[in-house]
C-alpha cells in the first residue's frame, strides 16, 4: 500500500515541524514589541525605519552568505550552533543600552534566523521523496505559519502583563526548549 510520509506523523519527520514551529514562535514573540524597544534606543520613528530598512539588508546578504556556510559546515552542527547562539542572543537583549549593541545583536540574530530557516528547509528537502516533496514542505510551512501566528499574539500579551524582558527571556526559553 501507498505511504505516506508526513512530518506530523513520520517519526524522523516531526522532528522538522515542531523545530520549524519552535523557532517561529521564538521570533514571533518579539515580533510586537521590537520596533517600541528599538524606539527606546533612536528616539524617532523615522530613525526606527532606517534600523528595520538595514536589517533588511543584513537579511539579504545573510541568505546570500548561507551558502558558503553550509559547504563548509555540516547542518545539524549549523542548526545546533544556530539555535544556542540565538537562545543567548535573545537573553542578551534584556542588558542593552546603546543603538551599537542593540545593532550588532540584532544583526547577529538575524543571521542566525536566516540560517535556520535555510538548513530546515534543505532537511525537508533531503527528507523527502520527489513525489511528495510539495505536500511534505507544505506541512513543514504550515508547522512554521502555526508559530508565526501564535508567536505575536503571545509576545504582545506578555509584554503588556510583564515588560520586554519576560518577551526577550520567553524567546530565549523556546530556543534552548527547541535545542534540547
Amino acid at each position: 500500500m501507498h505511504q505516506l510520509r508526513t512530518h506530523h506523523k513520520h517519526k524522523e519527520g516531526r522532528i522538522f515541524a515542531w523545530m520549524a514551529l519552535m523557532i517561529a514562535l521564538a521570533v514571533g514573540l518579539t515580533r510586537p514589541i521590537f520596533p517600541n524597544f528599538v524606539k527606546l534606543f533612536v528616539g524617532t520613528e523615522q530613525a526606527v525605519s532606517i534600523f528595520y530598512a538595514a536589517m533588511a539588508a543584513v537579511m539579504l546578504l545573510s541568505a546570500l552568505g548561507s551558502t558558503f556556510i553550509l559547504h563548509k559546515i555540516t547542518r545539524t552542527k549549523i542548526i545546533k550552533f544556530a539555535l544556542i547562539i540565538s537562545g543567548i542572543v535573545f537573553l542578551s537583549f534584556i542588558f542593552v543600552t546603546r543603538i551599537h549593541t542593540l545593532a550588532i545583536l540584532e544583526t547577529l540574530r538575524i543571521w542566525l534566523e536566516m540560517i535556520l530557516l535555510v538548513t530546515l528547509g534543505l532537511f525537508v528537502r533531503d527528507f523527502a521523496k520527489k513525489h511528495n516533496l510539495g505536500r511534505e514542505e507544505g506541512l513543514h510551512y504550515k508547522f512554521q505559519n502555526i508559530g508565526t501566528f501564535i508567536g505575536p499574539l503571545l509576545g504582545g500579551f506578555i509584554a503588556i502583563k510583564f515588560g520586554y524582558e519576560f518577551v526577550f527571556i520567553a524567546a530565549s526559553l523556546v530556543t534552548f526548549y527547541t535545542f534540547i
